[in-house]
């Protein structure tokens, strides 16, 4: 290929993502309505193709920024709505203090990372994201500099479970993006999306964070696509040492594959004095039985229970009093 061919096909792609950057605008402007982040993602697809690499610096309403490709399923809604899941970000910021410890397990390109890393920097506090996928993990780590939280978050390469090893994982390449979600093979088959597999490390917890030596953990996050159970047996010293608040996507249809359940979980946690609470509403928690299937969760030790839903109470009432 020609010098002049490879510019020129350069300038087309440059123009390419140019509309697409003024879709996002477009779309972000534009009140909220039916399929809009699908019609506008098949926009995109038309416009930048199957193949060809494309992210879009985005500033979103809380003031993150992020690289986003305009044809990802998983970052749709922040690009075309220009908001974060902010539901679940507003409990999060509950759970945690200005110098807390915290981890984001199954972090993807940083959607929760980065706002969550956004509020402890502003003290002494840090947190561990683990994101085993390399393609959602170099975009993490961008994520991360764009924002400056190269001193508040640790990036881990490394799925968990509780042995050590190595595992096949399929990640989502449906519409042509680079990223997209990821799950151990028990799981990825039932995405319904075209996969890329890779095979990935997969450590336990406990012996990473011995490596660091911390002194606490406040939070933990888990979205790793049905195999919570793994990620908890690999975590139970921790967990007993540090009692976290735990926050876990909990998928009553994914974790069978995994031989585990909700039950499981109850099961697992067994002794430890743990309550388990699930959103009735916004930010209003209210206790749930393990053996319900299950969805969202929040494992919370019973002494920081009360403190919890104190910060939620004030949380809603604050954001009342700004409406």
């Amino acid at each position: 290929m020609t010098a002049a061919l490879q510019q020129q096909r350069a300038d087309a792609g440059s123009l390419r993502t140019g509309l697409c950057a003024s879709l996002g605008v477009l779309a972000r402007r534009l009140p909220r309505f039916r399929a809009k982040t699908k019609l506008f993602r098949s926009l995109a697809t038309a416009l930048l193709g199957r193949t060809r690499r494309a992210v879009v610096p985005v500033q979103l309403d809380d003031g993150s920024r992020l690289l986003l490709d305009p044809r990802g399923r998983t970052e749709a809604s922040a690009f075309y709505l220009g908001k974060l899941d902010n539901d679940d970000l507003d409990f999060f910021r509950c759970c945690i203090s200005p110098d807390a410890m915290a981890l984001d397990i199954g972090a993807n390109i940083g959607l929760v990372t980065v706002p969550l890393g956004r509020a402890l920097r502003a003290q002494s506090g840090r947190l561990f994201s683990f994101e085993p996928v390399s393609a959602n993990a170099e975009r993490l780590a961008a994520n991360v500099h764009l924002n400056d939280l190269d001193q508040t978050v640790t990036l881990i390469r490394c799925a968990l479970g509780d042995t050590e090893g190595h595992a096949d994982m399929g990640r989502e390449i449906g519409g042509g993006a680079a990223t997209g979600n990821a799950a151990f093979r028990a799981a990825a088959c039932s995405m319904g999306q075209p996969l890329e597999w890779t095979t990935v490390p997969v450590r336990r917890l406990d012996d990473i964070l011995t490596a660091f030596a911390l002194t606490r953990i406040d939070f933990i996050k888990i979205d790793v696509e049905g195999a919570e159970g793994g990620v908890l047996r690999g975590a139970l010293e921790t967990i007993r040492r540090f009692r976290p608040i735990i926050y876990g996507e909990f998928n009553a249809e994914l974790m069978p594959r995994f031989d585990f359940t909700f039950a499981d979980v109850g099961h697992l946690f067994s002794g430890l004095n743990y309550r388990a609470m699930a959103f009735s509403h916004w930010l209003d928690l209210d206790d749930v039985p393990y053996e319900a299937g299950r969805g969202n969760a929040v494992l919370c030790p019973a002494e920081k229970a009360d403190a919890l839903l104190a910060r939620c109470a004030r949380a809603r009432k604050e954001w009342r009093r700004s409406v």
